[in-house]
């Protein structure tokens, strides 16, 4: 029997009550409440815990368990919950650019939605700064969010690329080919990235949330809290302190 998620549910764990008419504002408003409720966080991989990418595991982990998960997670179950509702989007494994060589291998993955004539890259699973907001896949078009500003374009080996400005200059984010994607071609990678050695999943606490205002991320041994006051730094000195802060900052109980 095929898995249905509770869509009154997942609603509710991402804090989101407003209309469900498919439509771009409701597109805007669900991917925003579900970055400020759901973290992006690797801590099933660090204490060595299989990432199951089935519908069933993701709806209990991040619905029904309150945690998040990573790139192949938040994005499986975030598209579920978009068809469950009425959209109609197209998945796609993408490459992941921001400060990595300029050819990596694909190890992320997004959708595009199609909704009132135009196409919209819409991704919840990128921890950091992150668009809030979908980005409209019209070429010249700069598309500025709070402090930050995306642009589209197409590249004749990557494919459809989302750039950003940062440090005063273009750069490439993320980029994807147009060949559509499908639950069994995530496999592979969801394994190399739990248990690779180069990969970069299984070596630190990783978490990042957004908040209404910035954002909160965990990397290594600190936590740093980015607002309109500027950035605040908390050490993370030891697993009690950890375990508090993850629980603190992103609602994770480890």
């Amino acid at each position: 029997m095929e898995f249905k998620i509770d869509v009154l549910k997942y609603l509710e764990r991402i804090n989101y009550s407003g209309s469900l008419d498919c439509t771009i504002e409701t597109l805007f408003a669900l991917q925003e409440a579900h970055y400020i409720a759901v973290p992006y966080e690797n801590f099933d991989i660090l204490t060595g815990i299989p990432i199951s990418l089935e519908l069933p595991d993701l709806y209990r982990k991040i619905v029904l368990e309150h945690r998040g998960g990573y790139c192949f997670e938040l994005n499986g179950l975030f598209e579920a919950l978009l068809r469950e509702i009425g959209y109609n989007l197209t998945v796609y494994f993408s490459r992941y650019l921001r400060d990595e060589p300029p050819l990596p291998m694909p190890r992320h993955r997004v959708f595009v939605v199609n909704v009132q004539d135009k196409h919209y890259f819409t991704d919840v699973g990128v921890g950091g700064v992150v668009p809030r907001w979908p980005l409209v896949l019209d070429s010249g078009i700069e598309q500025k969010q709070n402090n930050e500003i995306y642009r589209y374009s197409i590249d004749p080996i990557l494919g459809n690329v989302i750039q950003e400005f940062r440090n005063g200059r273009w750069s490439n984010y993320i980029s994807f080919a147009n060949e559509p994607a499908y639950p069994v071609d995530f496999i592979a990678t969801n394994y190399w990235c739990q248990y690779a050695k180069d990969s970069i999943f299984n070596k630190e606490p990783m978490a990042a949330i957004l908040t209404p205002n910035g954002r909160v991320t965990m990397f290594g041994q600190e936590v740093r809290i980015f607002s309109q006051d500027g950035v605040k730094v908390i050490p993370v000195n030891n697993q009690d302190e950890f375990k508090k802060l993850a629980k603190e900052w992103f609602g994770v109980a480890i």
